[in-house]
């Protein structure tokens, strides 16, 4: 009968309870994992957006240099239409970055674009072209549709100096949001990933790995929208995505115009987790067979480690009750309690069994000594019987008790 007030259930009770610190130790690793992964997630996120910041700085650099370049040119100083045209569309086909290049004069009116249009067009109210003149040197604009394309796009410009080195225009050369599209395509994200860039608007320009090269959307998020108010340089923040992911946002301003754009790398904390969390349960699913094994272990070792002895005694006992003095139990070695036990029992019967013997001998000797005594008295009476003269016993009260 298996109950909790049974030997066996306290043993295996007492087994099920050494698993518990186990347990705990294994929710404490698991908790330490996560902290560490926490903590590399961070870091991964702020250096994967560094990387790409590094990358935009590169690009900067290399159109500033481009647009340097042509600033010398005779192409574009000579002011000439149709020459300066047909040199910048050669360049448009060899500078799969750009969309289009162009020449401004100090009035801010287009006297040369690569893309060929019958537009007038003026600059002068836009922030680049005023920063290239005032700053006389490389400007970033912000994010606008084109007044040449018709498509959203941001203008890199530089100043043009004559040989008296007085600002008498500006070049530009102009980007769409592919360009986004492809510097954050470069970021190696890890599996549920995002790379996205937003204007100061809110706009989604580029996202990765969706690839919209058009861009799209618009970011909801209201603490996204803080950090692009704010003007925030770089750092980390917690969200919860529309979908219910919980992810890590690393960000870092992009291109350095007077509001720029933002770029978040979000890191999946569900997948980033995703093998800590597999690591628990093959954990706990060890662990929950180590305990079945041990308990299936213990049922049957306590059987032949410990019932054994004990059942061996409550046979001897209940035999040594029914009147059975020879029952022993007779173990000599094992569990040196069981061991000590059984000594303490047997040495036990040998006392009653010895009392026994003793009272037997003893009642044996009383029935003799009885038997002798009543044929003593029998034969004295005989005798008194087969005397001559009279006799006459009484007893301590002078009551008669025998005559002949």
């Amino acid at each position: 009968m298996f109950g909790f007030t049974s030997l066996r259930a306290r043993l295996l009770l007492l087994l099920f309870l050494t698993m518990i610190p186990v347990l705990g130790l294994v929710f404490y690793t698991y908790r330490q994992q996560q902290q560490h992964t926490a903590r590399d997630l961070e870091q991964n996120a702020q250096r994967l957006a560094r990387l790409a910041s590094k990358d935009q700085e590169s690009l900067l650099e290399g159109t500033r240099q481009l647009l340097t370049v042509l600033a010398n040119t005779s192409y574009v100083r000579s002011y000439d239409h149709a020459r300066c045209h047909t040199f910048l569309s050669s360049l448009l086909k060899n500078e799969p970055l750009y969309i289009n290049f162009g020449v401004a004069n100090s009035s801010g009116d287009l006297t040369c674009s690569g893309v060929a249009t019958k537009r007038v067009a003026n600059f002068k109210d836009r922030q680049w072209f005023q920063d290239a003149i005032k700053n006389r040197g490389f400007t970033v604009g912000t994010y606008q549709v084109g007044r040449i394309t018709d498509r959203r796009e941001i203008i890199f410009g530089q100043v043009l100096l004559n040989d008296a080195r007085n600002a008498v225009g500006a070049i530009f050369a102009a980007a769409d949001l592919g360009w986004l599209n492809r510097l954050v395509a470069t970021v190696k994200l890890p599996r549920n990933g995002v790379a996205i860039v937003v204007d100061p608007a809110g706009n989604v320009l580029a996202r990765y790995p969706d690839g919209q090269s058009a861009g799209g959307g618009i970011v909801a998020n209201p603490a996204l929208r803080k950090i692009m108010h704010d003007q925030r340089t770089e750092g980390v923040i917690a969200l919860r995505d529309q979908d219910g992911s919980e992810r890590l946002y690393a960000f870092t301003p992009l291109v350095a115009a007077h509001a720029p754009v933002y770029l978040f790398i979000g890191l999946s904390k569900d997948s980033a987790f995703a093998e800590n969390n597999h690591l628990l349960a093959t954990n706990l699913l060890l662990l929950a067979l180590a305990l079945f094994l041990g308990l299936l272990v213990a049922w049957f070792g306590i059987d032949f480690l410990v019932l054994r002895g004990v059942n061996t005694l409550v046979r001897a006992t209940q035999q040594v009750g029914m009147g059975d003095l020879k029952a022993r139990i007779g173990i000599t070695s094992g569990i040196k309690e069981f061991t000590a036990l059984a000594r303490a029992f047997d040495h036990m019967a040998n006392k009653l069994e010895w009392r026994a013997r003793e009272r037997a001998r003893m009642e044996h000797e009383k029935e003799v000594l009885q038997r002798e005594r009543e044929q003593l008295l029998e034969r004295l009476q005989l005798l008194l019987e087969r005397m001559p003269i009279a006799c006459i016993m009484n007893n301590e009260h002078y009551i008669v008790t025998y005559f002949n």
